[in-house]
């Protein structure tokens, strides 16, 4: 092989290399884009629905907060702004998104966060169910994840087997819980089947 062949041959070995790391970096750009609109598609639903929403009576008002807080109002009023602020600066933390909060006639005793967690392997819909009034480390926490199978393709291969399902699991045991959800949707994880076994 002569010299001019192979200097060729190198260029285009280099040209492949810089090509595929184009592609990976877009691929990135683009399922950050993605989690990007499914988290601003479900802010604008919630504060369409809240827009709509006639006005609630009574004392329902104090538990409805399923509004969006973007605009700095809730059902009963101006929110105060060290509400709001803080709610925005856990948000940027954490990538977490509560989306409402709700007390419903039939289970008052129970308080449902409808919830949506985003980061580079995808974005998570669940709701969070706990009881009106937590006082001991006993009190049981429900999640409820909302997946599609062709949407959240990526992050059903991540996730352990437990966490595709509901599951309820005691109040002292919400930040383990929330830091294994953060650990599969934020990190790179080396999949289902390994995760499970890890935990074993």
């Amino acid at each position: 092989m002569n010299k001019a062949l192979k200097k060729q041959l190198a260029a285009k070995e280099v040209e492949i290399n810089t090509l595929s790391s184009r592609i990976t970096e877009l691929e990135k750009d683009a399922y950050a884009t993605q989690n990007e609109v499914q988290s601003l598609t479900a802010k604008l639903i919630v504060a369409r629905q809240a827009a709509a929403a006639p006005p609630v009576p009574g004392p329902v008002v104090k538990h409805n907060r399923d509004v969006s807080h973007m605009n700095g109002h809730g059902p009963a009023g101006p929110i105060p702004w060290e509400i709001v602020a803080k709610e925005d600066l856990y948000g940027d933390l954490t990538a977490l998104t509560v989306l409402g909060v709700k007390v419903y006639p039939d289970q008052p005793h129970l308080r449902v966060y409808d919830c949506i967690q985003t980061g580079k392997n995808g974005t998570l819909h669940f709701k969070l169910t706990t009881p009106v009034t937590m006082v001991n480390d006993e009190d049981e926490i429900t999640f409820t994840p909302y997946l599609d199978a062709e949407r959240d393709a990526k992050i059903l291969s991540l996730l352990p087997e437990y966490l595709t399902e509901e599951i309820t699991f005691a109040r002292q045991n919400a930040t383990r819980f929330y830091l294994k959800l953060l650990g599969v949707v934020l990190r790179n994880e080396p999949g289902r089947q390994q995760t499970v076994e890890a935990e074993q």
